[in-house]
Protein backbone atom coordinates (compact mmCIF):
# COMPACT_ATOMS: atom_id res chain seq x y z
CA UNK A 1 0.00 0.00 0.00
CA UNK A 2 1.10 3.35 -0.84
CA UNK A 3 0.24 6.49 0.82
CA UNK A 4 -2.06 8.81 -0.56
CA UNK A 5 -0.59 11.87 -1.58
CA UNK A 6 -0.97 14.85 0.33
CA UNK A 7 -3.57 16.91 -1.54
CA UNK A 8 -6.22 13.92 -1.01
CA UNK A 9 -5.13 13.75 2.46
CA UNK A 10 -6.37 17.35 3.24
CA UNK A 11 -9.18 16.59 1.03
CA UNK A 12 -10.50 14.06 3.54
CA UNK A 13 -9.99 16.13 6.68
CA UNK A 14 -11.21 18.73 5.70
CA UNK A 15 -14.81 18.89 7.80
CA UNK A 16 -13.30 16.84 10.70
CA UNK A 17 -11.88 20.41 12.94
CA UNK A 18 -15.23 21.91 12.11
CA UNK A 19 -16.91 18.73 13.89
CA UNK A 20 -14.05 18.20 16.69
CA UNK A 21 -15.02 21.59 17.48
CA UNK A 22 -18.79 21.73 17.98
CA UNK A 23 -18.35 18.72 19.90
CA UNK A 24 -15.86 20.68 22.12
CA UNK A 25 -17.34 24.29 22.67
CA UNK A 26 -19.86 23.26 25.03
CA UNK A 27 -17.76 21.38 27.53
CA UNK A 28 -15.15 24.14 27.24
CA UNK A 29 -18.26 27.03 27.55
CA UNK A 30 -19.52 25.26 30.84
CA UNK A 31 -16.00 24.98 32.37
CA UNK A 32 -15.38 28.61 31.53
CA UNK A 33 -18.76 29.70 33.05
CA UNK A 34 -18.08 27.47 36.39
CA UNK A 35 -14.94 29.32 36.62
CA UNK A 36 -16.97 32.77 36.44
CA UNK A 37 -19.63 31.92 38.90
CA UNK A 38 -17.19 29.56 41.65
CA UNK A 39 -14.64 33.26 40.82
CA UNK A 40 -17.73 35.69 41.31
CA UNK A 41 -19.14 33.82 44.19
CA UNK A 42 -15.52 34.03 46.46
CA UNK A 43 -15.13 37.19 45.61
CA UNK A 44 -19.05 37.93 47.05
CA UNK A 45 -17.61 36.11 50.26
CA UNK A 46 -14.86 37.84 50.80
CA UNK A 47 -16.06 41.29 50.33
CA UNK A 48 -18.94 39.91 53.25
CA UNK A 49 -16.08 38.39 55.56
CA UNK A 50 -14.59 42.16 55.03
CA UNK A 51 -17.99 43.90 55.75
CA UNK A 52 -18.58 41.91 58.73
CA UNK A 53 -15.63 42.70 60.54
CA UNK A 54 -16.04 46.32 59.86
CA UNK A 55 -19.72 46.44 60.98
CA UNK A 56 -18.69 44.31 63.98
CA UNK A 57 -15.77 46.54 64.70
CA UNK A 58 -17.97 49.66 64.19
CA UNK A 59 -20.20 48.46 66.84
CA UNK A 60 -17.69 47.17 69.31
CA UNK A 61 -16.09 50.76 69.85
CA UNK A 62 -19.52 52.02 70.77
CA UNK A 63 -19.94 52.43 74.33
CA UNK A 64 -22.50 50.76 75.64
CA UNK A 65 -22.80 52.48 78.75
CA UNK A 66 -23.97 51.94 82.47
CA UNK A 67 -25.99 49.10 82.75
CA UNK A 68 -25.77 48.47 79.47
CA UNK A 69 -28.40 50.92 78.55
CA UNK A 70 -27.29 52.08 75.21
CA UNK A 71 -26.80 48.27 73.95
CA UNK A 72 -29.26 48.37 70.83
CA UNK A 73 -27.30 51.22 70.06
CA UNK A 74 -24.33 49.42 69.78
CA UNK A 75 -26.26 46.48 67.63
CA UNK A 76 -27.84 48.93 65.72
CA UNK A 77 -24.27 50.24 64.77
CA UNK A 78 -22.96 46.92 63.66
CA UNK A 79 -25.79 46.25 61.54
CA UNK A 80 -26.04 49.70 60.01
CA UNK A 81 -21.98 49.17 59.66
CA UNK A 82 -22.40 45.39 58.04
CA UNK A 83 -24.61 46.97 55.23
CA UNK A 84 -22.59 50.06 55.09
CA UNK A 85 -19.25 47.91 54.73
CA UNK A 86 -20.37 45.33 52.23
CA UNK A 87 -21.10 48.41 49.51
CA UNK A 88 -17.41 49.85 50.68
CA UNK A 89 -15.93 46.09 49.48
CA UNK A 90 -17.66 46.35 46.38
CA UNK A 91 -20.69 44.06 46.86
CA UNK A 92 -24.47 44.96 46.86
CA UNK A 93 -26.72 44.33 49.79
CA UNK A 94 -30.31 43.86 48.53
CA UNK A 95 -33.34 42.33 50.12
CA UNK A 96 -32.34 38.94 50.51
CA UNK A 97 -28.92 40.65 52.69
CA UNK A 98 -29.69 40.05 56.55
CA UNK A 99 -27.42 41.16 58.88
CA UNK A 100 -27.76 40.14 62.96
CA UNK A 101 -25.90 41.20 65.99
CA UNK A 102 -26.15 39.34 68.95
CA UNK A 103 -24.63 40.27 72.20
CA UNK A 104 -22.78 37.63 74.01
CA UNK A 105 -21.02 36.81 77.77
CA UNK A 106 -21.29 39.10 80.96
CA UNK A 107 -18.86 41.64 81.78
CA UNK A 108 -15.71 41.91 81.64
CA UNK A 109 -15.56 40.05 78.40
CA UNK A 110 -18.75 41.15 76.90
CA UNK A 111 -18.87 40.69 73.05
CA UNK A 112 -20.97 41.00 70.03
CA UNK A 113 -21.47 38.82 67.26
CA UNK A 114 -22.58 39.42 63.98
CA UNK A 115 -23.54 37.24 61.10
CA UNK A 116 -24.29 38.41 57.38
CA UNK A 117 -26.30 36.28 55.27
CA UNK A 118 -27.20 36.51 51.77
CA UNK A 119 -28.92 34.69 48.86
CA UNK A 120 -26.09 35.05 46.13
CA UNK A 121 -27.03 34.89 42.45
CA UNK A 122 -24.62 33.49 39.96
CA UNK A 123 -23.61 34.99 36.70
CA UNK A 124 -24.89 32.28 34.96
CA UNK A 125 -26.04 29.26 36.88
CA UNK A 126 -25.16 26.46 35.62
CA UNK A 127 -22.64 25.54 38.62
CA UNK A 128 -24.17 27.10 41.87
CA UNK A 129 -28.18 27.19 42.66
CA UNK A 130 -29.79 27.94 45.83
CA UNK A 131 -26.77 29.49 47.09
CA UNK A 132 -26.86 31.33 50.38
CA UNK A 133 -23.58 32.93 51.62
CA UNK A 134 -22.87 33.72 55.27
CA UNK A 135 -20.23 35.40 57.22
CA UNK A 136 -19.92 35.80 60.36
CA UNK A 137 -17.40 37.76 63.00
CA UNK A 138 -16.84 37.90 67.17
CA UNK A 139 -15.47 41.17 68.70
CA UNK A 140 -15.08 41.80 72.06
CA UNK A 141 -16.77 44.98 73.29
CA UNK A 142 -14.04 47.98 73.71
CA UNK A 143 -15.97 49.33 76.40
CA UNK A 144 -16.91 47.40 79.40
CA UNK A 145 -18.32 48.53 82.79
Amino acid sequence: MSAAPPAQARRRRRGANAIEFALILPIYLALISGIFDYGWMFYYKSAMDSAVAYGCRQGSVVDPGTLEVNLPTVLSTARTGMVAGVRMFGATCNSSCTPTATAYGTNPSRGIKCTLTRQWNPLFGFWTHGVVLSSTSVMRLEWQR
